[in-house]
């Protein structure tokens, strides 16, 4: 069984020893409505689908360099998003305790446990705080981005399943490019690769 949260310590330890600070700041959330398909087909669309809710955050890697005075080396800054399900509910409404203090909407008490009654879900969900990223849950997508760099449009597009002739598909392919320079001229080479060795069991 895979331990995410060793492998994150990792990467929070690269970033140390290679003097690159991680900073994250939270910045609203944020909805996205769903989009009908363009064609038909069965499957692809469904009005019944809900938006997509998420926690909207903004990630910054800066490389620094050491001395009598830290300097700062270079930079990059990129959005982030995390599902609701990231949200950190407070312990106490976990439990199987926490029910018999809750009445339903009609003032009854409630005695299903928290897993099953949906009055309870709602209510941890309203309390639910965002949970920031970790450096290595923000670095996996980014790592990820960097790979376009190393692959002509073409070969990414039926690598990632896009379609060459989408407009979409290039300005997608023309960020990961743009955010792969970024995260090159933070990162060397080395920690790089160690990164992304790490961010891969991810």
């Amino acid at each position: 069984m895979t331990d995410y949260e060793a492998i994150k310590d990792k990467v929070d330890a690269l970033l140390a020893e290679a003097n690159i600070v991680y900073k994250v700041e939270f910045v609203g959330e944020g909805k996205d409505e769903p989009k009908p398909a363009k064609c038909s087909c069965p499957g692809d669309y469904s009005p019944k689908m809900e938006p997509w809710v998420h926690d909207m955050w903004r990630v910054t890697f800066t490389a620094q360099v050491g001395g009598a005075s830290t300097k700062t080396k270079a930079t990059m800054t990129t959005d982030y998003r995390t599902g609701i399900g990231h949200r950190q509910v407070p312990k106490i409404m976990e439990t199987a305790e926490f029910p018999r203090f809750l009445k339903d909407t009609k003032g009854k008490p409630i005695s299903a446990p928290p897993s099953k009654d949906p009055y309870h879900r709602k209510l941890q969900q309203k309390h639910a705080k965002p949970m920031p990223p970790r450096a290595a849950d923000a670095l996996s997508c980014l790592v990820s981005d960097a790979e376009a760099l190393n692959t002509s449009f073409h070969y990414w597009c039926d690598e990632l399943g896009y379609d060459r002739d989408s407009i979409n598909a290039l300005n997608t392919y023309n960020l990961c490019c743009e955010n792969g320079e970024k995260i090159r001229k933070v990162f060397d080479h080395k920690t790089l690769a160690a990164v992304q060795e790490l961010v891969r069991e991810l």
